[in-house]
């Protein structure tokens, strides 16, 4: 189970420089919003909803947002058109997807679900398709960033024993890694955008703070 770290990822940035994330909490209406970088409005996608719209994924070309919302209280992930403001379902299946993640052409698209009792990667085509085994190492999972020369994919690994590790799939051998591995919990990493640095959360202090790494 993931439990509450799947809470709190609520944000995702293009290469362009626009951000798409998500407004509000509880039971309030929510809606996808899109700023300038002085903070200003500039337009509003889709209608507003009293609904999950969580976890956010920004295509790499702007044009579609990946995120879970619960229809009838199943989580599927669902692809919003930032034109057209249209939520188009992209999984069905009765377990919880969650977690969405675009490959760096915009091709596939990455979620974590707990189909076969724990969370593990599946992938899918974009534009539709069959859903097919991602990864499994034996340990709840969930992506959270892709490299852009498509190399390498981080994830978060949870242990109930050591908690919440960074680790690494590589894709050409299909090798998985530990990359930041302690007693604390470490989370959410990201690539810089030459992937020679990662960004993460860590309570290491006793309180979650950003940590940058090589």
């Amino acid at each position: 189970d993931l439990g509450a770290s799947m809470v709190g990822i609520t944000i995702s940035a293009s290469r362009g420089g626009t951000i798409a994330y998500r407004a509000g909490s509880g039971s309030t209406q929510k809606q996808f919003v899109w700023y300038d970088r002085a903070g200003n409005v500039l337009a509003k996608v889709g209608e507003a909803a009293r609904t999950n719209l969580g976890q956010p994924s920004l295509s790499p070309d702007g044009s579609r947002v990946a995120l879970y919302r619960s229809a009838d209280g199943n989580p599927d992930i669902w692809i919003v058109d930032t034109t057209r403001g249209t939520f188009s379902r992209f999984t069905s299946d009765p377990a919880d997807d969650v977690f969405p993640l675009w490959s760096p052409d915009g091709t596939r698209i990455v979620f974590s679900s707990n189909r076969k009792g724990r969370h593990d990667l599946y992938v899918k085509s974009a534009d539709g398709g069959t859903e097919q085994p991602f990864l499994s190492i034996g340990a709840p999972i969930l992506a959270t960033d892709w490299s852009r020369d498509g190399r390498f994919v981080l994830f978060n690994r949870h242990d109930p024993k050591q908690g919440v590790d960074i680790w690494a799939l590589e894709l050409d051998g299909q090798k998985a890694m530990p990359i930041v591995q302690t007693p604390f919990d470490e989370q959410y990493a990201q690539f810089s955008p030459d992937a020679h640095w990662i960004a993460y959360q860590s309570n290491d202090s006793g309180q979650w703070e950003v940590y940058v790494q090589p």
